[in-house]
Formats: structure tokens, C-alpha cells, sequence
């Protein structure tokens, strides 16, 4: 578990991560760190994988933020738009793992119409996601439901733009935005009109 406290390893990091019940990780995902892998890396944290497929997000030592419980806080105001959270701390969240892929640069229109529809649900509990201009970093996507990711940005807002910051990440969505954002069409409108413009 020590390869998973990065850059450097902290001692405080390690005795919260035990005190949890966290002492194992599995060195499985895309992402190198020491002599590990990972499922992701950030600016203020490591994601890794648990042996019961519970995922647990670890502060970074050398995070801008000095704790990760206002982070937690958002994460579990975004349920079930965002994974459950099960337990947190100043320097972890563990969560459960979002089951499906990363949504691609290119997505299908059911793929898009996902991932509006979870931006919607946020703006409806008036989270605001600061990283949905880059959606494909922050969007999980399977059959059913898009996951939206990485809470450590986001603010409460009472009209969030999340849908129209998804949309403005897709070239060939950007005009569909704009007439989102000027309420020339409604949400509804917007999902019927994904097929034609993807």
C-alpha cells in the first residue's frame, strides 16, 4: 500500500489508510506510479483499486489541498449521480467503483445522452462540476448510466451549467449549447436532437 501514498510517502497518510480497514490495494490500471499501477492520477489525488473492488481515492502529499473532506462532502451530494461513497477522511474517499469506460472523445449518441442526463441530475441537486469541459477525464460511461467523477473542484451553485459544459466540449454539440443555454430548447429536446447532430 505504501507505493499508492505519492509523491512521497507520508506516515499519516498511512496510519488513516489503516485505521480504515484499508491495508491492501491492487496494482491494476493504466497509470505508473513508483513501481505500481494505478486506476488514476490527479492533481490532488491517487485512485486505486481494493481486493473487494471498492475504489479508494488517496490524497496527494503534495496536494493544493490540504484535506479531502470537503471534496467527500460534494461527491456524496452528487449520489447516485456520482459513485457512493462509503467512508472518508482528511486524505481518502473510499467509493464504490464505477463499473464501465471512460466516455470517448468521439461518443454515440447514447453515450452522450447518458452523460447529459447525469449533468442534468446534477444541476437538479445544484452541483456545479468545474471539470466537464473535459468530460472524457471525468465521465464513466456502461449500459444503463453515465458515472460523473472527481469532486475536488466542484461548488454548490443554484443554476449549475453542467449540460451545456458537456455539450461545448463536442464540437459538433457547441450550437446545440448555445440554443440550451438560451432556453431556446428544453432538456428533452436536446436528448432528441443528440441523434441527429452525433
Amino acid at each position: 500500500m505504501k507505493e499508492f501514498i505519492f509523491p512521497q510517502f507520508s506516515k499519516e497518510i498511512e496510519t488513516e489508510l489503516k485505521e480504515a480497514g484499508i491495508t491492501h490495494l491492487l496494482s491494476l490500471g493504466k497509470v505508473k506510479i513508483n513501481n505500481v499501477l494505478a486506476l488514476g492520477k490527479g492533481k490532488t489525488g491517487i485512485v486505486a483499486l481494493m481486493p473487494d473492488y471498492k475504489v479508494v481515492k488517496i490524497r496527494r502529499t503534495d496536494s493544493p489541498k490540504k484535506s479531502m473532506e470537503m471534496e467527500c462532502k460534494y461527491q456524496m451530494s452528487a449520489y447516485p449521480v456520482s459513485p457512493e461513497v462509503f467512508l472518508c477522511g482528511r486524505n481518502f474517499i473510499l467509493m464504490e467503483l464505477a463499473d464501465g469506460r471512460e466516455l470517448p472523445m468521439n461518443p454515440s449518441p447514447r453515450e452522450m445522452k447518458l452523460a447529459l442526463i447525469s449533468a442534468r441530475e446534477l444541476e437538479k441537486l445544484k452541483v456545479q462540476h468545474k471539470e466537464l469541459v473535459r468530460p472524457w477525464k471525468n465521465v464513466i460511461v456502461n449500459e444503463n448510466k453515465a458515472f460523473i467523477l472527481d469532486y475536488d473542484s466542484a461548488t454548490f451553485k443554484p443554476t449549475p451549467n453542467n449540460v451545456t459544459k458537456i455539450l461545448s466540449s463536442i464540437p459538433k454539440l457547441r450550437e446545440l449549447g448555445i440554443k440550451y443555454s438560451k432556453g431556446e430548447i428544453d432538456f428533452e429536446k436536446l436528448l432528441d436532437l443528440i441523434d441527429f447532430y452525433l
